[in-house]
């Protein structure tokens, strides 16, 4: 029953609280009321006052002929139209001329690129070469990044300085130059030919290469032995020095010593028709020696077939290159003139667009003069509008007090009753708590008087102890006599001739009796007596232990359960105490590291709280018995306005918004006491307010993009504006709606080569505007 007291009280005091809390409940509504009737008051002021500027406005409108507006209105109305066709055919021209001018630009980068393949002969015969003579290669790729370690010039190999003009007889010029005049470097300075061979003997797999020398000279002194044009009859179209171009070194080389300047060259003609002076000449794919004998004079001509062409199978097509040069001319004149025509375009686009604008301004001059009024009218009637429903809005604050202070007296009327109620339900305990005391007291006396008779029934128990085994002794000893007698009466029956001592007659009795014999109370004159003397005193014996033989059993067995029980009682009591030992040890082990992390967990709660501009902690609770693990846990209180106490975290104290805040910042001090590699959060921001949700979202950016958290994975909605982030901080959008193209259509490249495309669009139409812009200025300065 005191318990059941006990807890009446509790549920009585818990019901004061939330009273109490109402009454704090009822002033926060009032304080709400007041602010939200000082807002109201300062928005009808507001409204108050631009009605007042309205009607300024309204007095200081100009008289205005409203028929003399609608017709300018409507000429200028069409005047916009015409400028807006004019525009927009000059914008079709404008881009009709910008798509030409794109068309010749890519034309002219067609012929570029394709001026770079023809002009790039020496790098594709330095890859021909590669395949032939690996070590004529490397020294050129050496050379490439080595001309500093040289005085003069030194060219890569011949074959890659050559170009013969006509690629039809590029066989004849690599059959007459040996393949190591080909493949040999050229050094104008004497001295960098030896520089050259030995840093290519140096190299870490020594480089086996031909070099040369060869100077700068005038090719005027290697005319050719025959003009030209005086055997071009015989077919020949040119020596093999025109069809050559090369630096004037590697030619002078050439000249002396391959004697270029002094071979002709024809595709086709007759050998016999051929002058004797012209020794050694290329005809119809052949090579023709001619050789004078010392001794006899006679002339001897050798024809070698001349192979195709290798090395110099990769020439310059010059023909074609001075093609592609012209074609490039043409189109860079037409993009000259296309641009110029651009100009123009835009210029007069400019002058369209600049009569267009004046005439919309002088249109929306009108347009407002026209419906200043009515406008003005239409804000009067929509602020009269606004101050009516504003007026209407207003709270009666007299009235919202006189509510609340009743409201508040009702409580207080309440909490009086449950005062004395709760007065009530405390004396009785205080009743019931000197019962228990009266009761504790009489049961302490009747454990004493029950000690006492257990002390007694334990001397008796000791008494009969001694009695029984007298009574065993002297049973034993009249056994013993009774056996004797026995035995001489049964002898004397014997001598007398008698079958048993009942066969005993009265005269044999007197007979044998001693004379002059006392008899005693303890003497007997016959066996009978005997007899009859032990039967009695069995009988008295049996009265004096007990009256029955059941109470005597009955008494022995409860003994017997006392002492076991007693023992069952201390081996419990063993139990307990050693159990109560391990689990205090037990308590001790963990409960000081619980408290350690819930303090950890209170200091990292509360320094979130605080960040946010509020209060709170983290307490481990716990039942008056420490024994009742059922009863622990982790109670939360929050304070989220200055003149408030911390409050326990429940629905009934706090808001949505402020349980939304106050879990998650719960949760976030949760993750310090934890080591994990990454964490999640999911629409972490749910129920809360603006300002809170971006203050969550600054500290969850502050604390989990530092380098020793977690990582943490946000999933929300929506992603607020401004936030601050750092470089450990990335983002991920699924793109997912109804709406959405599917997966084999969705292409990131085209959408951005299509914003790509569009800002271009944007910054050329920026550009035309920048220069109709300084062509107007232009035009106005000639003016």
């Amino acid at each position: 029953m005191l318990k059941q007291h006990q807890r009446e009280y509790e549920k009585v005091k818990n019901n004061y609280n939330k009273e109490h809390e109402n009454i704090e409940d009822s002033k926060r509504d009032y304080e709400a009321k007041v602010l939200e009737e000082e807002k109201r008051k300062s928005i009808l002021h507001d409204l108050n006052r631009q009605m007042d500027i309205y009607y300024t406005q309204m007095r200081a409108l100009p008289s205005v002929n409203e028929e003399d507006i609608v017709s300018e209105i409507s000429q200028l109305t069409a005047n916009i139209t015409a400028s807006g066709r004019q525009m927009a055919a000059l914008q079709d021209r404008t881009e009709n001329t910008f798509q030409e001018k794109r068309a010749e630009e890519r034309k002219v980068q067609h012929f570029k690129k394709e001026l770079e393949n023809q002009q790039d002969v020496t790098q594709r015969r330095l890859e021909l070469l590669r395949g032939q003579n690996r070590d004529v290669y490397t020294a050129a790729i050496w050379l490439q990044n080595n001309k500093d370690k040289f005085t003069g010039k030194v060219f890569p190999p011949m074959c890659t300085q050559i170009n013969v003009k006509d690629p039809s007889l590029a066989r004849y010029v690599e059959d007459r130059i040996p393949r190591q005049d080909l493949s040999a470097f050229l050094c104008e300075n004497k001295d960098d030919m030896n520089t050259f061979k030995r840093l290519m003997d140096q190299q870490p797999k020594r480089l086996r290469v031909n070099i040369i020398h060869g100077e700068s000279c005038n090719l005027n002194q290697y005319p050719p032995p025959v003009p030209i044009d005086n055997i071009r009859q015989y077919g020949f179209k040119c020596y093999m020095i025109d069809v050559i171009d090369a630096p004037n070194e590697i030619l002078g080389y050439l000249c002396k010593n391959q004697k270029i300047h002094a071979i002709p060259i024809a595709e086709r003609g007759v050998f016999d028709n051929v002058p004797e002076r012209l020794s050694v000449f290329y005809m119809n794919n052949n090579r023709y020696s001619k050789n004078k004998s010392r001794y006899d004079g006679e002339v001897s001509t050798s024809i070698k077939g001349v192979r195709p062409e290798q090395l110099l199978s990769i020439s310059q097509d010059t023909s074609r290159i001075q093609d592609i040069n012209d074609k490039i001319k043409e189109s860079q004149e037409i993009i000259t003139k296309v641009a110029q025509e651009v100009l123009a375009l835009n210029s007069e686009v400019g002058t369209v667009e600049k009569k267009m604008a004046e005439d919309r301004n002088r249109k929306k001059i009108l347009q407002s003069q026209k419906d200043g009024k009515r406008t003005l009218q239409s804000k009067i009637a929509t602020k009269q509008e606004q101050i009516k429903r504003c007026e209407q809005s207003g709270t009666e604050l007299d009235v919202e007090k006189e509510k609340m202070e009743r409201s508040i007296k009702d409580v207080m009327e309440k909490m009086v009753h449950m005062t004395l109620k709760s007065v009530e339900k405390v004396q009785n305990c205080r009743e019931l708590s000197s019962m228990v005391l009266s009761l504790i007291a009489q049961h302490n006396i009747v454990k004493d008087d029950i000690h006492k008779k257990e002390n007694a029934l334990s001397e008796a128990q000791q008494i009969m102890k001694e009695k029984e085994r007298l009574q065993a002794a002297l049973k034993a000893e009249f056994v013993a006599c009774k056996n004797d007698a026995s035995k001489e009466l049964q002898t004397f029956c014997n001598v007398l001739g008698l079958q048993s001592h009942r066969d005993l007659t009265q005269e044999i009795r007197e007979k044998y009796e001693l004379p002059g014999a006392q008899h005693s109370a303890t003497s007997f004159t016959c066996l009978e007596e005997v007899l009859t003397k032990m039967e009695d005193l069995q009988a008295q014996r049996e009265v004096l232990i007990t009256a029955d033989d059941n109470v005597v059993a009955e008494y022995n067995r409860r003994v017997e359960t006392i002492a076991s029980l007693k023992a069952k009682k201390e081996q419990f009591d063993t139990r307990v105490y050693a159990e109560n030992q391990k689990l205090e040890d037990s308590r001790s082990r963990w409960l000081p590291d619980i408290k350690e992390l819930t303090d950890q967990l209170s200091a990292s709660f509360s320094e979130f709280m605080s960040r946010m501009g509020c209060a709170g902690d983290v307490s481990l609770e716990n039942a008056e018995d420490e024994n009742d693990f059922t009863k622990y846990g982790l109670v939360i209180h929050v304070r989220f306005r200055d003149n408030e106490k911390l409050r326990e975290l429940t629905a009934q104290h706090q808001s949505g918004g402020e349980r939304a805040v106050s879990t998650a910042l719960y949760l976030l001090a949760l993750q310090g006491l934890t080591t994990v590699p990454f964490r999640c959060v999911d629409e972490i921001n749910q129920g809360m307010d603006q300002k809170n949700e971006r203050r969550m979202f600054e500290m969850l950016m502050e604390t989990t993009s530092a380098e020793d958290a977690s990582q943490y994975f946000f999933v929300t909605p929506k992603l607020l504006n401004n936030l601050q982030y750092n470089d450990r901080v990335n983002f991920m959008v699924v793109y997912n709606s109804p709406t959405m193209l599917a997966q084999k259509y969705f292409s990131f490249s085209e959408i951005i080569r299509k914003e790509i495309r569009r800002k271009k669009k944007e910054e050329r139409h920026s550009s035309n505007n920048h220069i109709n812009h300084h062509s107007s200025n232009n035009i106005n300065t000639i003016k």
